[in-house]
């Protein structure tokens, strides 16, 4: 039997917070349906018998019925796989909650209440609890739960193992293994990892944002015998990726380029790359960002490049060509203070900066 867990779509996303440009925005909402398209296929393609979705579908703030008629439109294409969906921080189970007017496929299974429901079937049984408001914090919700252990036991909830937040839903991991189910989907990290080998975060489907770094996508498993194999799916059309590029004392464009197009590049993704530039530079040499950016703009659907280069001042030969500017007479002033104490060597720096940036 196998089967295959996602979550955290995030359907409906503003992306207002994000670095990129907001035009890219509504590219960045069809990404996350072309992800979701993509799982659809692999359900079809691999004959999955349950299709475990672990919450936060989509935002509810932003999300149409537009969008759950489309989502339950792709849940009619796959009619033999039974699909299992828990409610998140962001998409909570409200008495209000747009789902209540949607038409749904026979086979779709919502979890509707905060507290731990199952449904039953011959070979499996789905246990789940969802949110029917932006914080879940229960106790004792595994109370009275006991496992059919005749049958494999799945448990679909969204919460934070790792940092263990109030909101969001906190489980004694102890407690949690020792009830026995076969496998936990959990939801809420959009980092794909596994806390055990039956507990996983499968991740957000595609990534969000800088934070949100590698491959993304959804996991497979199956049970042969009594041995749980699992299998990360890459389905994401995007990926996000943030670099350090170090300069000692000489910058190489052409280095950058290069280890752009082949180190830091997926070359059958949308690209979306953040170069941090690190290390130093003479204060006479300047980088012309912008330039930068404009040239190597082409391989990649979105670049940002942040100058944290530190600027190595030759206070001596400053001096030397410019005793009779400003320059000169900034130097000649500052040359009274104490340069050891750190406030006025920093006084210092951004003084030229300034002075230097001026001059230009």
């Amino acid at each position: 039997m196998k089967f295959l867990h996602s979550g955290d779509f995030h359907i409906a996303s503003s992306f207002e917070h994000s670095s990129f440009p907001k035009e890219l925005a509504i590219e960045r909402r069809n990404d996350i349906w072309r992800s979701i398209d993509s799982l659809i296929d692999i359900v079809k393609k691999k004959e999955v018998d349950i299709l475990l979705l672990s919450g936060d579908l989509y935002n509810e703030e932003y999300v149409t019925l537009s969008d759950l008629k489309r989502l339950s439109d792709l849940f009619r294409k796959i009619p033999f796989t039974n699909v299992f969906i828990i409610f998140g921080n962001h998409d909570p189970y409200r008495n209000k909650s747009k789902w209540k007017l949607i038409d749904l496929p026979s086979n779709v299974y919502l979890f509707k209440e905060d507290k731990i429901t199952k449904y039953e079937f011959e070979e499996y049984d789905v246990y789940g609890i969802s949110y029917i408001d932006n914080i879940l914090n229960k106790d004792n919700i595994f109370e009275n739960i006991s496992l059919n252990k005749s049958k494999r036991n799945y448990f679909l909830i969204h919460t934070d193992i790792i940092n263990t937040n109030f909101k969001y839903q906190p489980i004694d991991m102890n407690e949690l293994q020792k009830i026995g189910f076969d496998y936990i989907a959990l939801g809420h990290l959009h980092k794909p990892s596994a806390i055990a080998e039956n507990i996983i975060y499968p991740g957000s489907i595609e990534p969000l944002s800088f934070k949100e770094q590698g491959l993304h996508g959804a996991v497979l498993g199956e049970f042969k015998d009594r041995e749980l194999a699992i299998e990360f799916l890459d389905v994401s059309q995007s990926v996000f990726t943030e670099v350090e590029y170090e300069i000692d004392g000489n910058f190489n464009f052409y280095e950058l380029k290069d280890l752009l197009l082949n180190d830091w590049i997926y070359s059958d993704k949308k690209n979306y790359i953040r170069i941090n530039l690190t290390g130093n530079l003479p204060e006479e040499y300047e980088i012309d960002k912008e330039a930068i950016e404009n040239e190597l703009k082409n391989y990649v659907t979105y670049l940002e490049i942040n100058n944290k280069l530190d600027y190595n001042l030759d206070l001596e030969k400053l001096r030397k060509l410019n005793k009779n500017n400003i320059i000169g007479v900034f130097l000649k002033n500052m040359s009274e203070y104490d340069m050891n104490n750190p406030v006025n060597s920093e006084a210092l720096k951004l003084g030229l900066k300034a002075i230097l940036k001026e001059n230009k």
